[in-house]
């Protein structure tokens, strides 16, 4: 049967250059930041002594609740994969998102242990991009689709220094899929499932009128699946389709940096403005996408192989607290 049309490597060359472009412009502006957080990390750590700790007695133990506002951009790695089938371009346009974070923090008893939970998850419907035509490089707009991603962290923290210096280590799992379709036409469905572990620390520095600065750096070692499954309707008259499928298994290695400006409004309400940063590498397994001709089956493997290694996400966030 046959397959969908594919663009060559050289014909698609502009629209890799230009998706290379934008994710190079996002590394230098994420290792920028990185730069900052690990600035205001040591900043931080300069600030810390017994003394302040024990004086302090507003900044007390406590369990809380939180939820944040996120308002950021995507460049995930279900685009890549998409941009491994389809002749476009994402130079022009990476869609935005907003979501909502949930969380608590709960000691264990009198000890310098605390659990802590939390999730969030969101949900991208007709997102839409600048189509470029490979053979006239005519623009048009085009819809992306649905992206859905979700994410949610059980951590197990020590609290070296009360309010001033956490280390947690924990389990994570992460969710996202990419898809689209047409009844009788197409259909496409690229998805990530992974689990595993996590660890980290966060700094805070002592209060000064009731503001503090508080910086952290995640790093994450996850496993799991990815799923690519694209099918085309190559006859409706005699209901013939042709179907690509691959399911290898998947590493992800993921960092995350944050930076949080936060003021204690009352004893039990914190507020805080911040930013995230995080961003992945992908490590896939050798793709065994098999078509109806060899060519097709080279050229998408290779594609794939090439381009979908990476992800990056970054976003601004607003956060209320409340300490009980």
């Amino acid at each position: 049967m046959p397959v969908p049309n594919v663009p060559s490597r050289d014909s698609g060359s502009d629209n890799f250059g230009k998706s290379s472009s934008l994710y190079a412009i996002l590394i230098k502006l994420m290792k920028k930041r990185k730069i900052l957080t690990l600035i205001i990390l040591a900043i931080s750590s300069l600030s810390i002594n017994a003394e302040e700790v024990e004086n302090n007695i507003k900044e007390r133990k406590a369990n809380h609740v939180y939820i944040r506002r996120n308002n950021g951009y995507a460049a995930p790695n279900e685009f890549n994969m998409y941009n491994s089938f389809f002749p476009i371009s994402f130079a022009y346009e990476i869609p935005s998102i907003q979501y909502n974070t949930f969380g608590f923090v709960r000691f264990i008893a009198d000890s310098k242990f605390s659990i802590e939970g939390n999730f969030f998850e969101y949900k991208k419907t007709n997102s839409s991009f600048d189509r470029i035509n490979p053979y006239t490089d005519q623009i048009s707009k085009g819809n992306l689709g649905t992206y859905y991603r979700s994410e949610q962290n059980l951590l197990l923290n020590y609290h070296l220094i009360e309010n001033r210096i956490i280390f947690n280590l924990g389990i994570q799992r992460l969710q996202s899929d990419l898809s689209d379709g047409r009844f009788a036409f197409y259909n496409y469905n690229f998805s990530q499932n992974f689990n595993g572990l996590t660890a980290g620390v966060l700094l805070e520095s002592t209060r000064f009128y009731g503001f503090y600065i508080s910086a952290g750096y995640r790093y994450s070692i996850l496993n799991g699946f990815t799923d690519i499954n694209h099918s085309i309707v190559t006859s409706a008259r005699n209901f013939e389709f042709a179907q690509i499928k691959d399911n290898p298994f998947t590493k992800y290695y993921a960092t995350e940096t944050k930076l949080i400006i936060g003021y204690e409004f009352t004893d039990s309400i914190l507020l805080s403005l911040g930013f995230t940063d995080q961003s992945a590498k992908v490590v896939q397994n050798r793709s065994q996408i098999i078509t109806s001709d060899s060519f097709s089956t080279i050229l998408i493997r290779s594609n794939i192989e090439y381009t979908a290694k990476n992800e990056y996400f970054g976003s601004t966030f607003a956060s209320i607290t409340y300490k009980y």
